[in-house]
C-alpha cells in the first residue's frame, strides 16, 4: 500500500494469462517493479521522480485489481494537474479528464454535464442508454435535482455506465480541482471510490482542503505533492535560463514550484516572475 505518498507497494505478480487479451495491461505488467521510469517520462518534470514512479505503481496494482483510486493533493501551484497529464502523455494511456469549477459548485454533477456535452457515446447497447437518460435527467430536471433522491442516485449509475463504456480497460479517470466538487459529484466520486470500476484507476485531485468523501475505512493510495526543494528549484532555474547565469538579485526568484517547465511564453502569460539574465562568455 503507498501511504501518504511515502512508500513502494507490495504486489504479487500475476501472469500474462489472467490479464486476459488487453493491449494496455500485458506490457504493464511485464514491467520489472523497479524498472527506471522512461526518459521521456522524466524529460519535462523536474523533482517529481518520486510521484511519477508512484503513479506508475498505483497503475500496476489496478491492473491487479489490488487498487481502488489515488488520491492526489497538494497547494495550489504545486504541479498537481500537470503532473497527472505528463504521466497520462509520456505513457499513453487512455484518459478522460473532468474538473470542477468554483463557480459550478452548486449546479449537481457540473463536470459531467460539460463532459457529456462533447462527449463522443461510445455504440454500445449500454452507452446510448445511460446518454439518453442523462440527457433528459439534465435538460428536464437540472434545477429540481436533489442529491439524497432516487434520481440522482440513478443518474450516478448511468454516469458510472457512461465511464465504464468510454474508459478502456487500462484507462485513468480523472477528476481535477475536487475542492470544488458539488453534492452529486461528491456522491459518485464516493462509489467510484467503494465500489471501484475494473481496471480502470481513478485519479482525485485537490487541494489540501478536500474533504473525502467516502468511508475513513477505505483503503486508497495517497500523493500528497509538496513545493520544490531548492535544490530542485534550482535546476528547474538553470533548465530554463539554459545556460544563461543570474544576476545577483534574481538567485531567490524560483519560476514555480510545481517541476514543470514551463516555456518562457507561457511562464510571462501566467504573471511568472522570469529571472534577468547575463550570458555567461565561454572564457568565463
Amino acid at each position: 500500500q503507498l501511504v501518504d505518498g511515502t512508500g513502494l507497494p507490495l504486489v504479487s505478480l500475476i501472469t500474462p494469462g489472467q490479464a486476459g487479451d488487453s493491449p494496455m495491461l500485458l506490457p504493464l505488467l511485464a514491467m520489472p517493479l523497479d524498472a527506471a521510469l522512461p526518459a521521456q517520462e522524466r524529460g519535462t518534470l523536474i523533482g517529481r521522480d518520486a510521484q511519477l514512479t508512484q503513479l506508475n505503481h498505483a497503475l500496476r496494482q489496478c491492473a491487479q485489481l489490488s487498487m481502488r483510486a489515488l488520491l492526489m493533493t497538494g497547494d495550489a501551484g504545486t504541479g498537481k494537474s500537470s503532473l497527472v497529464r505528463q504521466f497520462v502523455k509520456s505513457r499513453g494511456i487512455p484518459a478522460i479528464e473532468l474538473r470542477c469549477r468554483p463557480e459550478s459548485a452548486t449546479t449537481l454533477f457540473h463536470p459531467f454535464r460539460r463532459w457529456l456535452r462533447d462527449a463522443t457515446v461510445p455504440n454500445t447497447a449500454r452507452a446510448q442508454a445511460a446518454f439518453a437518460a442523462l440527457g433528459d435527467a439534465f435538460s428536464d430536471q437540472s434545477n429540481r435535482l436533489e442529491c439524497a433522491s432516487r434520481q440522482a442516485e440513478a443518474i450516478v449509475n448511468h454516469l458510472l455506465g457512461m465511464l465504464e463504456e468510454t474508459v478502456p480497460d487500462g484507462g485513468l479517470i480523472c477528476l481535477d480541482d475536487l475542492q470544488w466538487a458539488d453534492p452529486g459529484t461528491l456522491q459518485l466520486v464516493s462509489r467510484l471510490v467503494e465500489t471501484p470500476l475494473h481496471r480502470r484507476l481513478p485519479i482525485l485531485v485537490g487541494r489540501d482542503d478536500f474533504a473525502a468523501p467516502w468511508l475513513s475505512t477505505t483503503a486508497i493510495a495517497r500523493i500528497q505533492l509538496k513545493p520544490l526543494s531548492p535544490e530542485s528549484s534550482l535546476e528547474l532555474i538553470a533548465t530554463l535560463t539554459q545556460g544563461a547565469a543570474l544576476e545577483p538579485d534574481t538567485s531567490d526568484a524560483a519560476p514555480s514550484t510545481s517541476g514543470i517547465v514551463p516555456s518562457m511564453s507561457d511562464a510571462a502569460g501566467r504573471g511568472m516572475r522570469i529571472p534577468r539574465l547575463s550570458r555567461v562568455r565561454p572564457e568565463e
